[in-house]
C-alpha cells in the first residue's frame, strides 16, 4: 500500500476509534464516565501528519508475508498514541503555537491539559500494549523511556544554551528521541509476525537522519511546513545546524546567540551551519545503505527503509 492510501485509511480508523466516545477507549483503561478525557484524547490524535510510524509498522509486518489483522490495527494505534503524546508535550516544552499548520494542542486547551493529556496518551499506549502481548508492553516501556530521556536532554541543552555540545552527543540524543520510536515500531511488527529483523542500529541512524533533516527544514522557507519558520532560532534551540555553525565560528555564534538580532543569527546559521549538516546527512544515508547491503533483510524490508530515506531527504 502506498503511503497516501494508507494515511487516508488510517485516518478514518483513528477517527472511528478516537471519536471522543470513552466507551471506545475501554481497552486503554478509560471509563465510560470519562467523556471529557475522551474528547481530549480525540484532539490529541488529530493530525495532518504523514502517519509514517503506523505505516512503517504495517508495511514491515506485511513484508514478513503476513496479512492485515485486528492485532496489527491495535498496534498501529498504540504507536501513534506514543508519537502524538510526545508531540503534544513537545509543543509545551518548545512553546510552539503551531503543529502541522494548525494551532497546537496547547493553544486550544492550555499547557496544563496538554501535559496531562500527553501523559494520559502514553499510559493508554502501555495499557494497549499489555492487551496485545507482555513482550510488546516491555518493548513499549523500553523505547518510550529512551524517547523521554532524549527529549529531556534536548530541553536541558536548550535551557542552558549549551552551544559547545558535540554533534556526536547531539546525534546520540536524536537516536533516543527519534530513533527509539522507529526501532519500537519495527520490533512490534516483528513480535506480531513472530520474526526477528536485527535492524535497530539502522533505525537509530534513520532517526538521527530524520532529525537532522528536520533541523534544516526549520530554517528553510521552502521546507517549513506546519511550523513557525525559524522557530528553533527564535527560541534559541541548539539544533544540529546551530551547533555546526558554532563549531565553525564560536565567537560570532556566541555573540549572536546571546543577543537579540534573530535575523542575523538566522542568516549566519543558514550560511555556515547548513552545509556541514547536509554533508552529515549524506554520510548517514551512505552508512544506512552500506548496512542494508550487509544485512540479512529481505528485499521487501530493504525497500521500506529506502522509501523512508527518500521521504526524509526530500
Amino acid at each position: 500500500m502506498d503511503p497516501k492510501t494508507f494515511r487516508e485509511t488510517f485516518n478514518q480508523q483513528v477517527a472511528e476509534r478516537f471519536d471522543g466516545d470513552p466507551r471506545r477507549l475501554h481497552r486503554y483503561g478509560i471509563h465510560e464516565n470519562d467523556c471529557d478525557m475522551g474528547l481530549l484524547v480525540r484532539d490529541g490524535m488529530r493530525t495532518l501528519g504523514k502517519r509514517l510510524r503506523p505505516y512503517l509498522l504495517s508495511e514491515w509486518y506485511r513484508a514478513h508475508g503476513k496479512t492485515a489483522s485486528a492485532e496489527l490495527t491495535e498496534a498501529t494505534f498504540l504507536i501513534e498514541l506514543i508519537h502524538n503524546a510526545s508531540l503534544v508535550i513537545d509543543d509545551v516544552q518548545d512553546l510552539s503555537p503551531l503543529r502541522r499548520g494548525e494551532p497546537a494542542f496547547r493553544m486550544v486547551h492550555g499547557d496544563s491539559l496538554a501535559i496531562n493529556t500527553g501523559i494520559l496518551m502514553l499510559f493508554m499506549a502501555v495499557r494497549g500494549a499489555e492487551s496485545l502481548h507482555p513482550k510488546i508492553a516491555s518493548l513499549v516501556s523500553k523505547h518510550t523511556l529512551a524517547l523521554i530521556v532524549g527529549q529531556g536532554k534536548d530541553v536541558l541543552w536548550e535551557r542552558h544554551r549549551l552551544l559547545s555540545t558535540p554533534l556526536s552527543e547531539y546525534e546520540r540524543m536524536c537516536a533516543h528521541k527519534t530513533g527509539a520510536l522507529f526501532a519500537l515500531t519495527v520490533q512490534i511488527a516483528d513480535e506480531l509476525a513472530a520474526e526477528e529483523s536485527a535492524v535497530e542500529d539502522i533505525l537509530h541512524d534513520l532517526g538521527i537522519l530524520y532529525q537532522l533533516c528536520d533541523d534544516i527544514a526549520n530554517i528553510d522557507e521552502k521546507k517549513t511546513l506546519g511550523k513557525e519558520f525559524a522557530e528553533d532560532i527564535i527560541h534559541r534551540k541548539p539544533t544540529a545546524v546551530v551547533l555546526a555553525a558554532y563549531q565553525a565560528n564560536p565567537t560570532m555564534l556566541e555573540r549572536l546567540y546571546r543577543g537579540e538580532d534573530t535575523q542575523a543569527l538566522l542568516e549566519v546559521v543558514q550560511t555556515i551551519g547548513i552545509p556541514p549538516i547536509r554533508k552529515r546527512i549524506e554520510e548517514l544515508s551512505h552508512a544506512i545503505e552500506t548496512r542494508l547491503a550487509q544485512s540479512k533483510l529481505s528485499n521487501e524490508h530493504q525497500a521500506i527503509i529506502r522509501q523512508l530515506l527518500a521521504l526524509f531527504s526530500a
